[in-house]
């Protein structure tokens, strides 16, 4: 019976570990959405309108200065949570012992999640093969709430909420503030640009009334060969990849760059490599000389970031 609880605690401090990783591996992410420049069609993960949100959107941006919404999917709760999280909101979750899954907590918060991170350990003969997912959702005051999931420990394993010393009246907004159609000015750090292989950065839209759009800025530059932005990451493509595989024959199967990232803690060096696409999903394999780790960082709302000014 001791061992047992003593495997329990190791798994769960394990578990815990790996959320925690999560959320440092979300903060390397490139920015972007993609544009198709021969049908004019700019493709978002998602897009706010008034109180419609949706996902997966695409927008025709047409040559005489106006633009539709072609196809997205609406989704019955907002990415912005209306009421403000507060001790009470924690206290709340907290309290649910049967909470298993993300979309119960939308259920209970009113709103959706806006990221996603899922990680899977290799295992070694210290550290045993594991999984965890994270989640991230928004309220109207740019507090975030963050909570974790394992394979090993039911429930809800972490939770946490973090507040910033202003709130969001001036509606300039970070990581995960959604793309917003009413804003003054519509920010998308990178765009991925098809079939010219040039991406299109800080891209500047301004839309108005009656379906109008200006273009107001951007900076081209050259993709490499193979890119360093990726096609759409996906859970099949984390699924495909295994933590014993090289970066080159990551790189061959995802079909773009990695990039790398050497770090140390007090248990010795880390290495981390990742892939990002034009979405700021992320797919990275982190090293130590205890264990290997992948993870996928899912962005369902802006990508890794952008701003809104009303």
């Amino acid at each position: 019976m001791q061992y047992i609880l003593y495997r329990m605690t190791f798994l769960h401090l394990v578990c815990a570990m790996m959320i925690f990783m999560l959320c440092i591996v979300a903060s390397t992410n490139l920015q972007a959405a993609s544009y198709n420049s021969k049908t004019g069609e700019l493709f978002l993960p998602s897009l706010v309108n008034g109180s419609k949100t949706w996902t997966d959107v695409t927008l025709k941006l047409k040559s005489n200065g106006t633009y539709e919404m072609q196809s997205g999917t609406k989704s019955a709760l907002p990415f912005v949570c209306l009421k403000v999280f507060t001790q009470a909101t924690f206290d709340l979750i907290n309290s649910k012992a049967s909470l298993s899954t993300a979309e119960e907590i939308n259920v209970l918060l009113g709103c959706r999640w806006v990221g996603e991170n899922q990680s899977a350990n290799s295992g070694s003969e210290l550290v045993p093969e594991t999984s965890s997912k994270g989640y991230t959702w928004l309220d109207s005051n740019c507090i975030k709430l963050s909570a974790g999931f394992s394979d090993v420990v039911p429930g809800v394993l972490s939770l946490s909420i973090e507040k910033r010393s202003t709130n969001c009246t001036t509606r300039v907004s970070g990581s995960h503030a959604p793309y917003d159609l009413q804003s003054k000015l519509f920010l998308i750090g990178l765009v991925k640009v098809n079939p010219d292989n040039v991406t299109a950065a800080e891209v500047l839209i301004k839309f108005k009334a009656d379906n109008k759009y200006e273009l107001i800025s951007f900076a081209l530059s050259a993709l490499d060969s193979p890119p360093l932005i990726c096609d759409s990451l996906t859970e099949a493509d984390f699924n495909a990849i295994s933590t014993t595989m090289k970066p080159e024959e990551i790189n061959k199967q995802l079909g773009c760059q990695w990039h790398q990232k050497i770090s140390s803690n007090s248990a010795g060096a880390v290495v981390l490599y990742e892939w990002s696409d034009h979405e700021c999903n992320g797919i990275s394999v982190v090293s130590t000389s205890q264990s290997k780790t992948k993870t996928f960082n899912h962005h369902r709302s802006s990508g890794c970031g952008t701003f809104t000014t009303h």
